[in-house]
């Protein structure tokens, strides 16, 4: 069916897909915050009290995908059709996860339906069988100025407000480097195109100084972060949704050559979030991976010049430079934040059997940690002699004065 989709289709009326769409945006974010609310009650008394809300939200969201399933209709034939509706599966199962109702049998998820609904798209889809970060912001299609969400809670609609500002303004800053890349660092018009790459990133660094000004730390630890868990699709786990699964973070860095591609760990990087990335991404990055750093441009130029002055030099090192200490900036900011004070710090207050899939990723904080500092210092080309840091070519730069 795959080479059936294309993006100018028009839209398929499929009634039940058209339901369950409905049933999302609007009883479904109900539902879930008013389970949110029965928890933030349990905390505060002490004393848990079975519910229904959460059968109510298993059983309406698995019938209303049974109707899928059995609908003789076309699902839709645009990936964008097929995308969305993954991500109706995914936001569903991640709920359900979150409210304890996907725990394993015999290793398998106990949504059968939904597990196949979500193997089937993704398997047309070329992605992860789960909800995408994309599907929350970049790919999230609002209605009359609704996008759709978990809850009603202003933590969620902040966490995702700012992530989704932070995207498009990385897209904005790659776009940016690559028709540096285009021209060459040494051309007259590249300081106009640094310019544009930092006020873009200046934008994400605003978004991420705003969001960890306004959310509040333990909304966003129990109420928020709670959907963005692993789980089981069929008999595999998925790791959860992060709001790094976009490659224009990644562009950047191998566009400016923080990071390189050759790079052991960062292919890791690279590798582990692939299929949690748009196909059009994948593309994208590789692509860039391929060609040389705006980093490498400038020192072949300055091997190049045996010591002669360049007009050119000072105006468009600036620029770059600039562009490197926004992006490791937001790196620093992202880590020092939300990792440290909106996941660390209040993981440490819990017992330890409540540690179990704290994180999105999968691992257990313990171990993403260090992960996490690693990757912030080559983003901000950190004095480290263990990681493939770009420190010293940065400092041999900087004193080059032209």
């Amino acid at each position: 069916m795959r080479e059936h989709m294309n993006n100018s289709n028009p839209k398929s009326h499929n009634r039940a897909v058209d339901r369950f769409d409905h049933w999302i945006r609007n009883r479904f974010p109900t539902l879930n915050t008013d389970l949110e609310n029965h928890y933030a009650r349990e905390r505060e008394s002490g004393q848990v009290e079975p519910g229904s809300l959460s059968g109510a939200l298993r059983e309406e969201g698995s019938s209303l995908i049974q109707e899928i399933l059995d609908s003789e209709q076309e699902l839709g034939r645009s990936f964008d059709e097929l995308f969305d509706l993954l991500g109706n599966v995914g936001l569903f199962m991640a709920a359900c996860t979150r409210h304890g109702l996907n725990q394993p049998v015999k290793g398998a998820s106990l949504l059968v339906g939904a597990s196949r609904l979500a193997i089937q798209l993704a398997e047309e889809l070329d992605v992860a069988p789960r909800f995408l970060a994309a599907h929350l912001s970049l790919r999230n299609p609002a209605q009359n100025g609704r996008y759709k969400l978990f809850t009603t809670l202003a933590s969620e609609r902040m966490f995702i407000d700012y992530n989704a500002r932070g995207m498009l303004a990385y897209q904005s800053a790659a776009r940016a480097l690559k028709s540096v890349l285009g021209i060459g660092v040494s051309s007259r018009w590249a300081p106009d195109l640094w310019a544009d790459a930092a006020r873009a990133l200046e934008k994400a660094l605003e978004s991420n100084h705003r969001l960890f000004k306004n959310l509040e730390v333990e909304s966003f630890f129990y109420h928020v972060r709670p959907y963005y868990r692993p789980h089981h699709v069929g008999e595999r786990v998925y790791r959860g949704a992060n709001a790094g699964d976009f490659a224009a973070i990644n562009e950047v860095d191998l566009l400016l050559g923080l990071c390189t591609s050759g790079d052991p760990f960062y292919q890791g990087v690279l590798r582990e979030k692939r299929d949690y990335l748009l196909p059009e991404d994948r593309a994208s990055l590789d692509s860039t991976g391929g060609r040389v750093s705006l980093l490498d441009q400038f020192l072949e130029e300055a091997n190049a010049s045996s010591g002669r002055a360049k007009e050119w030099w000072q105006p468009s090192l600036r620029g770059f430079l600039g562009v490197c200490r926004l992006h490791g900036a937001i790196a620093a900011v992202h880590h020092n934040a939300l990792v440290d004070r909106f996941i660390s710090r209040p993981a440490s207050e819990l017992a330890e059997e409540q540690l179990h899939e704290i994180t999105a990723s999968g691992p257990p904080l313990a171990e993403l940690v260090p992960h996490l500092e690693k990757l912030r210092d080559l983003r901000t080309a950190a004095d480290r002699e263990d990681i493939q840091s770009r420190h010293r070519d940065l400092e041999f730069l900087k004193r080059l004065d032209w």
